[in-house]
C-alpha cells in the first residue's frame, strides 16, 4: 500500500518501482484502459439565468432538496422527464 511516508526504505522504494512497472506493462496492452478522471460539469445558473463559470462540478453540498433514495418514484421522474424531452422535439 502507498503510505505518505517521507523516509522511504530501499525495500519500499523497489516495491514501488516495481508496481510502476508493471502498471505501465499493462497499460501498454490495453490503452484503452489508461482514462483520465471524469467530473460531472454543470455549470452554475442562478434564479435570473445567469451562467456561473466558478462552479465546475456538482458535490453532495450543493444539492438542495429530498436526496433520500427511498422516497424516489422512479415512475414519476420517468415520465416527468418523458414530458419535457417530448417538449423539446
Amino acid at each position: 500500500a502507498i503510505r505518505t511516508d517521507a523516509n522511504v526504505d530501499l525495500l519500499q522504494l523497489a516495491s514501488r518501482g516495481t508496481n510502476v512497472t508493471e502498471v505501465q506493462a499493462i497499460l501498454s496492452i490495453h490503452p484503452e484502459w489508461d482514462r483520465t478522471l471524469r467530473r460531472i460539469k454543470l455549470p452554475g445558473i442562478a434564479t435570473t439565468g445567469d451562467m456561473n463559470s466558478k462552479v465546475d462540478h456538482i458535490n453532495p453540498a450543493s444539492c438542495t432538496g429530498d436526496l433520500l433514495v427511498a422516497n424516489a418514484n422512479l415512475l414519476t421522474s420517468w415520465r416527468l422527464g418523458r414530458c419535457k424531452a417530448e417538449e423539446l422535439v
